[in-house]
């Protein structure tokens, strides 16, 4: 089975962020990547010259509106997916990002595994979403709301406080999001986690590194 590469860019302010970062995604098997920028400008002209698969931008910079970089970066007929990185963004951004076609958020927070989920992720549970716009099991808009605070990490109180609904009324509405998605109800949400990009990896992350851990307790020298 040939394994898909992936070319990546990627744009950060901090130039020790992001040369460590570069050169971390730069040792990944399935990963090429092709160049970093420091500012918006910047990775437009980057995107148009060497045209990735995938460009992770920051989504909390003071200095662009995510809504306007997202559009000059995805012309008509460009395939890429965008990630944005932060620090911390509000519901109202995070909507607005996603509805302007960002595919993920990850925050600096969850360190390098879920980005690195998120560069390799096929097909994530806000990309299926949009693929049904316009069709009989298209998700109405509050339920778009609740996918992009929960795919953000976001727990059903806090998503309820946000946009006035109770925590019962989230749930309700993860349900119908699950099931026009293809997801029946948690437990096979659970196993289509990968698919749908709806939950982390981290179960399987955290029992590997304690396998990891374990063995070479096991083997170091007394």
């Amino acid at each position: 089975m040939v394994e898909t590469v992936l070319s990546v860019v990627l744009q950060h302010h901090n130039r020790l962020f992001r040369e460590m970062l570069a050169a971390h995604l730069a040792r990944e098997p399935d990963i090429t990547m092709l160049g970093t920028a420091t500012s918006g400008p910047e990775l437009i002209q980057l995107c148009d010259l060497r045209r990735p698969t995938v460009a992770l931008f920051e989504a909390d910079a003071p200095r662009w509106s995510n809504e306007r970089l997202v559009s000059l970066l995805l012309p008509p007929g460009r395939l890429m997916r965008m990630i944005g990185l932060h620090q911390s963004l509000t519901t109202a951004h995070v909507i607005r990002a996603y509805e302007a076609g960002v595919s993920a958020l990850v925050p600096y927070s969850g360190g390098l595994e879920p980005l690195l989920a998120a560069i390799r992720a096929p097909s994530s549970a806000i990309e299926a979403a949009r693929s049904k716009r316009g069709g009989t099991d298209a998700l109405t808009q509050r339920e778009l709301e609740v996918l992009y605070l929960v795919c953000s990490g976001y727990p059903p109180r806090q998503i309820g406080l946000e946009l006035g609904i109770s925590p019962h009324t989230v749930e309700n509405h993860k349900q119908r999001i699950f099931a026009k998605l293809g997801v029946h109800n948690q437990a096979h949400a659970a196993a289509s986690a990968v698919r749908l990009g709806l939950l982390a990896q981290v179960t399987r992350i955290a029992a590997t590194k304690l396998k990891d851990a374990s063995a070479a307790l096991k083997n170091a020298p007394v």
